[in-house]
């Protein structure tokens, strides 16, 4: 209860969050209640939220949550990872200066961004997959709108064949996971700064 009950932001921060396009989110890692709460991870929600969308506006529908995919069944960001529990800052956009970049780049432009609004850099981090995927759903569910339709959020995380973890591009065939090289960028491809 004390996680939750105290934002650990002060009201200038949260000030200063909203002025940079960023979202405050309470993250959970279980689903249920009490006994029959689960662990709240990529491969749950995906379970979840299959069949229609009963999450977004009605007119503007998806056709599924997730897109139809199954290479990372097995793997630990999807089958083990969950949000930690707590409150987190998150940009609803990537940074337009991390597109076409690569993930060593995108590191010197978070911590750039970080210094020039007054933040830590040290606070500033790239979000995990599973919270990425939290995040976008609810927000979906919330607000009927869509984050990362056209884009892509890298994460830190790799995946079981070393490469680093990519989600986004939710459109109205579900929410999309894939896998890039390090050293790859792509325009559609950058970074929202966590906290």
């Amino acid at each position: 209860l004390n996680q939750i009950e105290n934002i650990p932001f002060t009201r200038e921060e949260l000030e200063k969050a909203k002025e940079l396009g960023m979202m405050l989110v309470l993250r959970a890692p279980r689903i249920g209640k009490d006994k029959t709460a689960k662990p709240l991870t990529i491969k749950q929600m995906r379970g979840v939220f299959k069949g229609e969308d009963k999450l977004g506006d009605p007119k503007k529908k998806k056709s599924q949550i997730f897109y139809d995919q199954d290479w990372y069944n097995k793997e630990e960001f999807a089958t083990k990872d969950t949000p930690s529990l707590g409150w987190g800052l998150v940009t609803k956009k990537i940074l337009e200066e991390s597109r076409s970049k690569n993930w060593d780049r995108q590191q010197e432009v978070l911590k750039k961004w970080a210094e020039e609004n007054g933040i830590d850099p040290t606070s500033i981090k790239r979000r995990t997959p599973v919270e990425i995927a939290y995040d976008t759903l609810l927000y979906y569910g919330s607000n009927k709108e869509s984050l990362l339709e056209d884009t892509w959020d890298w994460t830190g995380v790799q995946s079981s064949g070393g490469y680093f973890v990519v989600v986004g591009f939710f459109v109205s065939g579900g929410l999309n996971v894939r896998l890039d090289t390090r050293g790859y960028a792509d325009s559609a491809l950058g970074v929202c700064p966590a906290r």
